[in-house]
C-alpha cells in the first residue's frame, strides 16, 4: 500500500511539475506580448506627436492669411474710401496703419473689427486734421479661430491597433481559462494529506 502511494503520489507531481513548466511558457508568451503592446503604444505616441507638430506648423502657415481675411472683409465694405499703408503681423500680433476718406470710414471700420470678436486690445489712434483724408493706426491681438487642414490617418493604423488589441485580450483570456482549468487549484496530493 505505500509503494502504490509513492507511485500515485510521484506521478501527480510529475504531472504538476508538467502543467507548472507550461505556465511558465504561458507567461513568457504573454511578457513577450506586452512588450510588444508597449512598443506599439510608443509608435503609436510618436505618430500622435508628429501629427500635432504638423498641426501646430499649419496653425502658423494659416494665422496670417486668416487675419488678413478678417482685415479684407471689414474693409471690404468701405472699399474705395480707405486703404492699408502697412500691415505688421508678428504672432497673433498686428500693427496696422492706413488712411479713409475722414474719421467716420475709419469708425466704422474699428467697429467692424471689433464685432468680430477676434481681436482683443484694439488700440486705434487717428490723425484727423485733415477734413478730406484721415490716417489711423492701431495694434490689437488676435484671438479668433485658426482652421487647421485635416490631417487623414491611414486605415491600417486603425486595423491594426484593433487586431492587436484582440490579440493581447485573447492571450490574457486564454490564460485565464488555462489557470481556471488548472489541477493544480484541485490538488489531490494535498486532498490525500488532508485524509
Amino acid at each position: 500500500l505505500t509503494g502504490y502511494n509513492y507511485y500515485e503520489t510521484s506521478n501527480q507531481i510529475i504531472s504538476l511539475d508538467k502543467l507548472i513548466s507550461e505556465e511558465k511558457l504561458a507567461l513568457g508568451v504573454l511578457k513577450d506580448i506586452k512588450t510588444q503592446y508597449q512598443q506599439y503604444q510608443l509608435k503609436v505616441k510618436t505618430k500622435d506627436d508628429r501629427i500635432k507638430t504638423i498641426q501646430d506648423i499649419q496653425v502658423k502657415q494659416l494665422i496670417v492669411p486668416t487675419i488678413l481675411k478678417y482685415l479684407q472683409n471689414c474693409q471690404s465694405p468701405l472699399n474705395g474710401l480707405m486703404k492699408f499703408n502697412s500691415v505688421d503681423i508678428a504672432g497673433r500680433n498686428i500693427s496696422l496703419s492706413g488712411e479713409a476718406i475722414d474719421k467716420v470710414q475709419t469708425l466704422a471700420f474699428i467697429k467692424d473689427l471689433s464685432d468680430t470678436r477676434a481681436f482683443l486690445n484694439l488700440n486705434p489712434t487717428y490723425d484727423s486734421t485733415d477734413s478730406v483724408r484721415c490716417k489711423y493706426s492701431l495694434t490689437t491681438n488676435y484671438s479668433g479661430p485658426v482652421r487647421g487642414n485635416e490631417i487623414a490617418l491611414p486605415i491600417t493604423s486603425k486595423s491594426s491597433q484593433a487586431t492587436q488589441a484582440a490579440q493581447v485580450v485573447q492571450m490574457i483570456n486564454n490564460s485565464s481559462n488555462s489557470t481556471a482549468n488548472n489541477p493544480v487549484t484541485n490538488n489531490p496530493v494535498a486532498s490525500n494529506n488532508t485524509k
